[in-house]
């Protein structure tokens, strides 16, 4: 935050920052709060920071809208900065293929479970989340992820409709390639890899934090 801060940039965080979060009508995830706050500061004093929720943090309501000066993006968000049109998505359930994760994606996004959930006793509900949350990130840290076929079943439609870029997370695995239809990166993970991407001079820079 502070790096971005001393360059005058734009923060964009594309999901999954927390194992879970879910907004009741009183009651936020108080694991997030130390972080939210930091966050929060750095976009009061003047650096932009943008937030689309993941597969683990899409239950997000009107919180960071109405009480931080964080700005929610929709899942699926075209940038234009630098001269590069970009394509910002969390990468979960995209292209062809995956139908059980699909069916089970509108399942939890559908406005009937969520309110359904909010009778569930926070204590409980968040306890209960965090540990499916926790199982699924063990299940899934060892997948190989086929970015080839991410590349053309997912970002090249995207890049024929006049991008020149996208940007996933999800994955974590870290890649940046530059084929004739434009640009792809995947981001990694900042809990392993502290991998990001930077747009700096009308160019796309696949980085780890260690690296500068």
């Amino acid at each position: 935050m502070q790096r971005v801060a001393e360059e005058k940039g734009a923060l964009f965080i594309l999901g999954d920052l927390f194992d879970f979060w879910f907004e009741y009508k009183t009651v936020i995830p108080k694991t997030a709060f130390g972080f939210l706050a930091s966050l929060d500061a750095t976009a009061a004093e003047g650096t932009p920071v943008y937030y689309i929720g993941g597969n683990h943090d899409f239950w997000l309501c009107d919180f960071l809208d109405k009480e931080t000066h964080i700005q929610v993006l929709a899942d699926g968000t075209e940038l234009n900065a630098q001269g590069k049109k970009t394509y910002l998505a969390h990468g979960d359930g995209l292209g062809p293929g995956d139908t059980g994760y699909k069916i089970l994606k509108k399942v939890f996004r559908n406005p009937l479970a969520i309110w359904l959930f909010r009778w569930v006793h926070p204590d409980l509900g968040i306890k209960l989340a965090l540990s499916t949350s926790h199982v699924s990130r063990e299940h899934t840290s060892d997948h190989v992820v086929d970015v080839e076929r991410l590349f053309r079943d997912v970002a090249k439609p995207e890049l024929l409709k006049g991008r020149d870029a996208m940007i996933v997370g999800h994955h974590h695995v870290r890649h940046h390639a530059k084929n004739a239809e434009g640009e792809f990166l995947i981001l990694g993970d900042w809990f392993r890899q502290f991998t990001y991407a930077r747009l700096q001079g009308g160019s796309y820079e696949s980085l780890a934090w260690t690296d500068d």
